[in-house]
C-alpha cells in the first residue's frame, strides 16, 4: 500500500453540504433562514477560508483537524451574521438619537431670549396710537427689574378708513395718559407680580357715543424685546380686564412700543436702561401665540426618546443572541 492511499484530499463543499456537516458536528439543524444568511455571510468570508488544499490522514488526527477547521469556519460565518445584525441595531439607534437631537434643536430654536412675541405685526382694530412725551424706564435690582412706560394717546382707529378714526382727548379733569408696568427677570422674561398693570385714560367719541375716564385696563401676560440700536422695540400681550372700550378690544390686546430717541437698551435685562419719545400702538382682538414648552419639558421628551432607543437596542440584541 502506498502513501497516496492513506491520504485523501479534503473536497470543497457547497453551502448545503456545510449545513449537513454542521448538523453532524454541532448536533442541531440550521433553519432555512439561517442557512440563507449563512450563505450570504459565507460569500463575504470567502477570501479567508475558501478552497484551502488541506490534507489529512484517515486516522484520528485527520478527523480532529477537519472538525477544528469547520468549527473555525462556523464561528467566522456566525460572527459575520452577528456583526451585520448589530450593525443594523447601531444604525437604528443612531437614527433615533439624531432625530431626537434634531427635534430638540428645532424645539429650542423657538425659545428665543429677549425676542419679540410677535415679530411680524399686522394691523388690527381697534388701534390706539400714542407718542407725545413718551418715556421708557427699566430699573433692575436683586435679580429682578421693572419695565415702565408712560405716554399720551391721541388717536383711536376702528378701521382702515379716515372716517373710522376718532381723536382721544383729556378727561374733564385733564387726564389723558397710557401707563404700563411689567416685572421682568434678569433674562427679560415676565415675572408674575401684582405690580403688572396696564391702563389708559382719556375721552373719545365713536359713532356718536362718548366714552370718558378709564378707557382700557388689563394685565400684561407676555413680554418681548428687540435690540435694534437706535430703534429698539418692546411688545406685550395684555389680558383685558376692564375699561369702557373693553368689549371692542376683546379678551386680549397687543401693544408694540418703539422708543425713537436716546435709548440705552443693549438687549440686557440685568442693568438699568431708559429711552425717550416712546411711541406705541395698542391693538385689540389679539390672538396670543401657542406657548412654547419649557427647556425642561423638551429634555424630558428627548430623554424619553433616548430611553426608547436603548430599549429597542436591548430587545434587538436579545433577538440576535437567540438567533445564534
Amino acid at each position: 500500500m502506498n502513501m497516496s492511499e492513506l491520504r485523501t484530499p479534503m473536497r470543497f463543499e457547497s453551502v448545503g453540504q456545510i449545513g449537513k456537516r454542521m448538523r453532524a458536528v454541532f448536533g442541531h439543524t440550521l433553519s432555512a433562514e439561517s442557512l440563507g444568511m449563512t450563505r450570504m455571510a459565507s460569500e463575504r468570508a470567502t477570501d479567508s477560508w475558501s478552497y484551502k488544499k488541506i490534507s489529512g490522514s484517515r486516522g484520528q488526527n485527520g478527523l480532529t483537524f477537519s472538525i477544528l477547521e469547520r468549527s473555525t469556519l462556523a464561528d467566522r460565518v456566525c460572527g459575520l451574521i452577528k456583526d451585520d445584525h448589530e450593525g443594523r441595531i447601531m444604525h437604528r439607534m443612531r437614527q433615533s438619537l439624531i432625530f431626537s437631537m434634531i427635534g430638540f434643536m428645532v424645539a429650542t430654536s423657538g425659545i428665543a431670549r429677549a425676542a419679540l412675541i410677535q415679530p411680524n405685526t399686522t394691523r388690527q382694530y381697534p388701534d390706539i396710537a400714542a407718542d407725545v412725551n413718551g418715556v421708557v424706564n427699566y430699573n433692575y435690582s436683586n435679580g429682578q427689574g421693572t419695565f415702565t412706560m408712560r405716554n399720551t394717546p391721541f388717536l383711536l382707529a376702528t378701521g382702515p378708513d379716515a372716517a373710522q378714526e376718532a381723536t382721544i382727548l383729556p378727561t374733564a379733569d385733564g387726564t389723558r395718559v397710557q401707563n404700563l408696568s411689567v416685572a421682568l427677570d434678569s433674562t427679560g422674561n415676565i415675572v408674575n407680580s401684582a405690580s403688572n398693570s396696564y391702563s389708559l385714560y382719556g375721552t373719545t367719541t365713536v359713532a356718536g357715543q362718548t366714552f370718558t375716564g378709564l378707557l382700557l385696563q388689563g394685565t400684561p401676560t407676555s413680554f418681548g424685546s428687540q435690540d435694534n440700536g437706535a430703534f429698539d422695540m418692546f411688545d406685550l400681550g395684555i389680558k383685558v380686564t376692564g375699561g369702557s372700550l373693553a368689549d371692542a378690544f376683546g379678551t386680549n390686546a397687543y401693544m408694540l412700543v418703539r422708543p425713537e430717541l436716546q435709548s440705552s437698551f443693549t438687549g440686557a435685562f440685568d442693568t438699568n436702561f431708559s429711552a425717550q419719545k416712546a411711541t406705541s400702538n395698542t391693538r385689540g382682538n389679539y390672538t396670543p401665540p401657542a406657548p412654547v414648552p419649557e427647556p425642561a419639558t423638551w429634555m424630558i421628551l428627548v430623554g424619553g426618546g433616548a430611553g426608547l432607543a436603548m430599549f429597542n437596542r436591548r430587545r434587538l440584541r436579545l433577538a440576535a443572541q437567540n438567533m445564534e
